[in-house]
């Protein structure tokens, strides 16, 4: 399958065998496994090649999504979900997958009563991506544009995958593209996937700073749950009453935050950094609340326009992306407070009286 041949619309899509019992928060079943394997045609590139596949109603309602671009590198696996009760769309960058082999891609979720509570866990090749993920259920709420048919239910069930062409290539991908197999949907009430545990820790070295004077911070960011973390950023927010001066470990700046980024995180496994920032001299007096972040890695916008890391058709207009992509929310916060007293002037020692023998 290519995209050599695309459309906008979501009827005639390329579509697995529905299952009858489908997945849906007024179902029985709440939980959702679906796997299938992929795998390019030809290990040459072929600029251009772009397909996506989603958990589906079998009518085009979409609850996932799994971007498959081919680039110079390979083929570069990406993800989009709505964390926001907003419904506005998040890009999530993923692996980069070798040509010559097929890889294996796993769906696994998980639906709940209720608003902006769904959770997704995706992995590549047996390897979970290390983010707890939403289905797009906030989109379907705050989009009633698309509540009409063929998206019947608000939010969406699932019973199949949507193996989606709809972002126009060139010609020359006719007759190659990526062949796909090994397709398998599993509904049941299970248990689920598990979820994200990676709490922040973050103290101040000292209760009180005075005016001038400079202020520690420990910043701790801690694997609780199952599975391995990957690319997340623990960050500090600096208050705007202080300025950064050092860190002992390599920290990026992101506008007033200052981030360390976290490759991968094993279960049980902490990691910590120490920044110390500079109080400013006429800082007013009384607390100040230093917040710690762990948060997502950012989006980064694809470089060709014609092939989008964000999901062709899913917002309002069902041919055109999602005007906006949204900042991944923080997975956990922490708050250290310090208080600022004014900062006392040395006083100068009294003359001492004259020696008269």
């Amino acid at each position: 399958m290519s995209n050599a041949c695309a459309s906008g619309e979501f009827s005639y899509q390329t579509y697995s065998p529905q299952e009858l019992q489908a997945v849906g928060e007024a179902r029985p079943n709440k939980v959702f496994l679906a796997e299938f394997s992929v795998m390019s045609k030809t290990p040459a590139h072929q600029p251009g090649l772009f397909l996506s596949v989603s958990p589906d109603s079998g009518e085009g309602s979409r609850m996932s999504w799994v971007g498959l671009e081919d680039t110079e590198e390979g083929i570069r696996v990406s993800v989009n979900d709505t964390p926001d009760v907003d419904g506005e769309f998040v890009a999530h960058p993923g692996p980069l997958l070798d040509r010559t082999s097929p890889h294996e891609i796993r769906f696994w979720i998980k639906v709940n009563q209720g608003i902006d509570n769904d959770l997704v866990r995706i992995s590549v090749d047996g390897v979970d991506l290390g983010q707890c993920f939403t289905t797009w259920e906030n989109y379907y709420r705050t989009a009633p544009e698309q509540n009409p048919p063929p998206n019947r239910n608000t939010p969406a069930t699932i019973n199949s995958l949507q193996f989606r062409s709809s972002v126009p290539g060139p010609p020359a991908l006719a007759g190659n593209g990526y062949l796909f197999d090994n397709v398998s949907i599993t509904p049941s009430n299970g248990p689920g996937p598990p979820g994200c545990d990676v709490p922040i820790e973050k103290t101040a070295d000292s209760p009180t700073v005075t005016a001038g004077g400079r202020a520690g911070y420990k910043i701790t960011v801690r694997n609780r749950g199952r599975l391995a973390a990957r690319n997340l950023r623990a960050c500090d927010r600096i208050p705007r009453q202080m300025t950064f001066v050092s860190a002992d470990r390599r920290l990026r700046r992101i506008g007033r935050q200052r981030c360390l980024t976290v490759p991968r995180l094993r279960p049980g496994q902490r990691v910590s950094f120490h920044l110390v920032l500079q109080v400013d001299a006429d800082a007013p007096q009384g607390r100040v609340t230093n917040t710690g972040e762990v948060t997502p890695p950012p989006v980064t916008p694809p470089a060709a326009p014609q092939i989008p890391a964000i999901p062709a058709g899913a917002p309002a207009s069902p041919g055109g992306p999602p005007a906006v992509i949204a900042t991944p929310k923080p997975i956990a916060r922490a708050r250290a407070v310090v208080k600022i007293v004014k900062r006392v002037p040395a006083q100068r020692p009294r003359a001492r009286p004259p020696f008269t023998g």
